[in-house]
């Protein structure tokens, strides 16, 4: 079966084996399969984030479907901060709701951000508002420590669980480990589940905030993308460039002035110059990665750079 349909691009072919995982049980008797067959395998959460080959994927695809939540404990401590620059310009006037003590949640990392973030709110905790309108699970979440206005995943983050060599281990993070859309945690490691420092709520504005900050977010960015697709520049890069935004959406427009562009069915996005779109439902990985090729070889041209991507390509090189 294809993978496209698993996807936020709608793009990617078969893999070898594909399960939808419901349980823990589940998920690790396929990891214990796979490994007895000697076969490679990935896990794939919401499908953002992630352009997958046309060919597919070799081995053991598990799609994580193991969701829900539950309140662990209250605590006192506060909003740990990892130390990491955010990109966010503060242009989004209303707030989230004022934070009361802290909660501890866990949760399991087949859950849908977006279902999450609205349980939350209507149970009055807050603390993950500005995550609205990033499709995808908390598992990616974490490996791709998501931004959202000022805040980055990791800051919530307290513990997680993982699978990794055919063992379940718990996982103390620290403060170094997560960067920038990065975290310590490979391909072939198993988030399965997290724990989050939030809080109570001490008003109501939870939902009403997610609803207009998501909507402010649908309309400059594109869904049928996989994200944007290069990471921001530094704040050196961009000083030594001499550039008002290190956003390669400003850079793709003003710069190189390949907004709109297109190859097969993919199209640089009119909405937000940042993302790739599957413009007519019928884009190739092919057509992606030739868009790919085309801003980077330009890039090099007339700034002398080259863009970092942003997304994670899979079933590419036979692999």
């Amino acid at each position: 079966m294809p993978l496209a349909p698993y996807t936020t691009l709608k793009i990617g072919g078969p893999a070898d084996y594909l399960l939808d995982a419901y349980s823990f049980s589940e998920l690790q008797h396929a990891l214990a399969w796979a490994l007895k067959k000697n076969l490679p395998w990935y896990i794939l959460g919401g499908g953002s984030n992630v352009l997958i080959s046309d060919r597919g994927i070799r081995g053991l695809v598990i799609i994580n479907c193991i969701k829900g939540w539950q309140v662990i404990s209250s605590t006192s401590a506060q909003k740990p901060d990892m130390g990491i620059a955010s990109r966010w310009h503060n242009t989004f006037t209303l707030k989230p709701p004022q934070r009361g003590k802290g909660i501890i949640i866990e949760v399991a990392t087949g859950t849908d951000l977006k279902t999450f973030l609205f349980q939350l709110a209507e149970n009055q905790i807050t603390g993950l508002e500005w995550f609205a309108g990033i499709p995808g699970t908390i598992g990616g979440a974490i490996k791709n420590n998501i931004h959202g206005g000022p805040d980055f995943f990791s800051q919530y983050l307290l513990g997680v669980q993982i699978w990794q060599r055919n063992r379940i281990e718990n996982y103390s993070l620290r403060r170094e480990d997560f960067d920038y859309d990065s975290s310590p945690f490979d391909s072939q490691t198993v988030l399965l589940k997290a724990k989050l420092l939030l809080f109570q709520a001490e008003d109501k504005r939870g939902k009403l905030f997610l609803q207009e900050w998501g909507k402010a977010k649908l309309q400059n960015q594109p869904q049928n993308s996989a994200g944007c697709i290069f990471q921001n520049l530094s704040a050196k890069e961009q000083k030594w460039l001499h550039l008002p935004s290190s956003s390669w959406g400003y850079i793709i427009d003003k710069v190189l002035h390949l907004k709109g562009q297109q190859i097969g069915g993919a199209q640089i996005s009119h909405r937000h110059a940042a993302f790739i779109v599957n413009a007519n439902g019928k884009a190739r990985a092919q057509d992606i990665l030739a868009l790919i090729a085309l801003i980077k070889e330009k890039s090099r041209r007339v700034l002398g750079v080259e863009p970092r991507l942003e997304i994670q390509l899979l079933g590419f090189n036979g692999k």
